[in-house]
């Protein structure tokens, strides 16, 4: 039987912690003219002034209200755990200036787990303990999680931090702004390249996509026989080399082409750009050479 992470069940409970909090009329804090990094390192600030802390941040939750962009599960999830990180990174870069590395510790939120493993903990019985009891068993004295909603090139920001000891909610910190534009909404490069190929081979060159979007393959052979192109799932690499049946990209399949541009929407996921010289004949180049450019549009 497949047990949840300690992590997980930690953000579960914590939520449900928070909820709490919520109904019995908790006021929201507003970052107001300074940034929501910097309403969170002053909290930090003060809560070490009596002693050194050590401060773990959960993945954000991630929503969207936008009704002309879908994202899928997993690209919500990648975005709030992209988010945590850089509110660590602003965080440790903000403790670092204020000289206080020697009060506040940032505990890399894929430590939870193993500091909790390494207490011998019976999973079952995690499963029923608060996130507070949970942040004193791990040695952790403050809590940080938070939920962003996205909507276009808006985003409401909700970070929430608790002092582990008693649970009392040190802030909640509420911040409407204008995103920046993210690379991870421009076009992505992910091969710009040009390549040799033999002639009767093959090339495989992954494709790693970080979330769903439109991917554009352009493929031109600027000296050399046609090719072959077809897009296939990283797991259908090896049918594809053992010569079995195997899934492709219809869309992005062809044969004997000089020239191939195609676009299509993807899932997010791994995949390949599979590019065959399958020329025969004396008459036919030893090699070719070949220009390709892929990229993706989230």
């Amino acid at each position: 039987m497949r047990h949840p992470s300690f992590t997980s069940l930690i953000v579960k409970t914590f939520i449900l912690l928070l909820g709490v909090f919520f109904v019995t009329g908790i006021t929201q804090a507003t970052a107001g003219n300074k940034t929501i990094e910097d309403r969170v390192a002053d909290i930090l600030f003060e809560e070490s002034a009596q002693g050194k802390i050590k401060v773990v941040i959960l993945d954000f939750s991630i929503s969207s209200a936008d009704t002309e962009r879908k994202f899928s599960e997993k690209d919500l999830k990648d975005r709030g755990s992209q988010y945590a990180g850089d509110l660590t990174a602003d965080l440790v870069n903000k403790i670092k200036e204020a000289g206080k590395r020697d009060k506040i510790s940032i505990i890399d939120r894929g430590r939870l787990d193993d500091i909790l493993r390494e207490k011998n903990l019976p999973i079952t019985a995690i499963q029923e303990r608060p996130a507070t009891e949970i942040g004193r068993i791990a040695g952790i004295d403050v809590i940080i999680a938070g939920r962003l909603i996205v909507s276009g090139n808006d985003a409401t920001t909700t970070i929430k931090m608790v002092r582990v000891k008693d649970g009392e909610i040190l802030d909640i910190v509420k911040q409407d702004k204008q995103e920046k534009s993210s690379p991870a909404h421009a076009p992505i490069t992910i091969l710009d390249t040009v390549e040799k190929l033999k002639i009767g081979s093959y090339k495989a060159l992954p494709l790693n996509l970080s979330s769903s979007g439109t991917l554009n393959v352009t493929v031109d052979v600027l000296r050399g026989n046609p090719i072959d192109v077809t897009v296939i799932p990283g797991y259908e690499l090896e049918n594809y080399k053992e010569q079995k049946k195997f899934n492709k990209v219809a869309l992005f399949t062809a044969a004997k082409m000089k020239s191939f541009k195609r676009s299509a929407d993807l899932d997010s996921g791994d995949y390949y750009l599979i590019v065959r010289d399958s020329s025969l004949g004396f008459f036919s180049s030893q090699s070719s050479e070949i220009k390709i450019m892929v990229q993706l549009e989230p």
